[in-house]
């Protein structure tokens, strides 16, 4: 799957008390690629198709996550991964809080173990969108 299309199937399973906004068009450089509020609960979602147990970051985008964890923002990631959805706390790794990244030869890339990841939730077909949304969103 692209991208693209998990974005797609996402957003349709969004509920209706969610607005959620695909940033295309970065205003700065690592920016997450959805802004999403439901009830006044602000979250920045990075989508990523997962490959093994590896998620691939350009560099800027730990620097953006972790930058705007340090200011008191919640962000997480939500990957597709051989057929599953897997939402990862964006604070316990990604490089934000001391796991190592390694860089990936000839990109401008690095790769961050999953298995170093602080799984919130993983869900196989169908996908419990529920219980993702209410993840996501959970007051703290």
């Amino acid at each position: 799957m692209r991208e693209s299309a998990f974005w797609q199937l996402v957003k349709k399973n969004l509920s209706p008390a969610v607005h959620a906004t695909r940033i295309e068009n970065s205003a700065g450089a690592g920016q997450s690629d959805v802004n999403a509020c439901r009830r006044g609960v602000e979250a920045w979602v990075e989508l990523k198709i997962q490959h093994g147990n590896f998620l691939e970051f350009r560099s800027a985008q730990l620097q953006w996550i972790g930058a705007r964890l340090r200011a008191g923002g919640r962000v997480v990631v939500l990957a597709e991964h051989r057929g599953a959805v897997v939402l990862y706390h964006g604070g316990v790794c990604f490089g934000t809080v001391g796991y190592p990244a390694k860089p990936v030869s000839g990109k401008k890339a690095v790769r961050v173990r999953a298995d170093d990841c602080y799984v919130l939730l993983r869900t196989g077909k169908p996908f419990d969108w529920k219980s993702i949304e209410a993840k996501i969103f959970e007051r703290r």
